[in-house]
């Protein structure tokens, strides 16, 4: 099959969305299928169009702004030329299908508008704040995301969660949604070095924005080091709250006990999580918990709060201790008890790894897809 790929970002950014993305674009094209990637540019401002990996990545400014009646009137000037890019993208690539990842943003309206115009049939692929956040986005932007979910011969969600949420866009409209996890490249993690730190560690990482509840994790670690003078706590991202959060560290006297990494590059990632002792997902919101997968890949055990689509990923006291949002007492509890018993760790970790292979190889996840497109083409025939 010939696929084209929409997405907001893809690396050298990156982020969920981008990691599900490239790793989808690298399994298909491994697979025998002609994949071209349609994003963003990189900096924001130079377009590109570049072989990465062996896969023709196209770059050109798609990143409408919604928010304001100004801000849709201005970017009206910027979707002539995206339409003239993808026309010319589209009638190289001629694609078999369309899959858009990420169901709000500009991206999203050039991927409705492109196969509206060309007939190709479209994939709608929702990831997780893309519907999360629509009670809070512009009535443009719902308006967007809502057309491409009800336009799109196929729509995919990465939990029940997500395509419960997509759902509730549409209603009274039902969409028939097939769920498909985000997969785990397994052989990362066998092949990366551990990480050279001294000592035990817990790790957490992702963006810092309000909905990570990084702010929690750093309260329920001043819990633990008033019980465990040892405990040691790397966070590794980058974000809006990254200097609001080492600023409450500092206030609760804990900032010589986590070091925060800042951005981090793929391979530094995964060093960190062969080498740590947990992981930690302290979410007020999650879709799936990408992060999540990742620890099990590297055999981790998990701390995470039971919110959006965590619990159908890990299971409490088989691959990981869930807690419930918004509690540092409770967070603080299940990261003293698993420091305390490293025998449980292990346990936890061994169990994740068994999941990951069996459930979440890219491999499997890649056929899942592939299968959405074949029917997804049969079916706009």
């Amino acid at each position: 099959m010939n696929i084209a790929l929409f997405t907001p970002a893809y690396p050298p950014l990156i982020g969920g969305v981008e990691l599900v993305v490239a790793n989808l674009a690298k399994f298909l094209s491994r697979a025998g299928h002609s994949v071209v990637v349609l994003t963003n540019p990189a900096d924001g401002r130079t377009p590109e169009n570049v072989v990465v990996e062996g896969l023709q990545v196209h770059r050109f400014r798609m990143d409408f702004d919604f928010d304001t009646l100004r801000a849709v009137l201005g970017s009206l000037r910027i979707l002539p030329r995206a339409l003239f890019s993808l026309r010319h993208i589209l009638s190289e690539a001629s694609p078999d299908v369309l899959n858009l990842h990420y169901v709000s943003r500009g991206h999203a309206l050039c991927a409705l508008v492109a196969a509206r115009l060309t007939g190709i049939p479209l994939v709608a692929s929702v990831h997780g704040t893309d519907v999360a956040q629509m009670p809070y986005v512009s009535r443009t932007c719902r308006i967007v995301s809502k057309r491409v979910l009800q336009s799109a011969v196929s729509v995919t969600a990465n939990s029940e969660h997500q395509a419960r949420l997509a759902n509730k866009l549409v209603e009274p409209q039902q969409l028939q949604t097939q769920i498909i996890r985000n997969g785990v490249d397994l052989g990362e993690f066998s092949d990366c070095p551990r990480s050279e730190r001294d000592g035990r560690y817990i790790l957490a990482a992702g963006r810092f924005d309000t909905n990570k509840g990084f702010d929690i994790l750093i309260e329920a670690f001043s819990i633990v080091c008033q019980e465990l003078p040892d405990a040691r706590l790397v966070i590794a991202g980058n974000g809006p709250e990254l200097v609001p959060c080492q600023r409450l560290a500092s206030e609760l006297n804990v900032a010589s006990r986590i070091e925060f990494t800042g951005w981090a590059d793929r391979a530094k990632i995964i060093q960190l999580f062969r080498g740590c002792s947990f992981f930690v997902l302290p979410s007020r919101n999650e879709a799936l918990g990408m992060v999540n997968l990742e620890a099990m890949a590297a055999a981790k055990a998990i701390v995470a709060t039971a919110v959006g689509g965590v619990p159908e990923v890990v299971e409490d006291g088989v691959t990981a201790l869930l807690a419930e949002p918004d509690s540092p007492q409770a967070l603080a509890e299940r990261m003293m008890r698993l420091w305390q018993h490293p025998e449980l760790c292990r346990q936890l970790g061994r169990s994740g790894r068994t999941v990951v292979e069996a459930e979440y190889s890219w491999h499997r996840t890649m056929a899942r897809f592939e299968r959405v497109y074949e029917q997804t083409i049969q079916g706009s025939r």
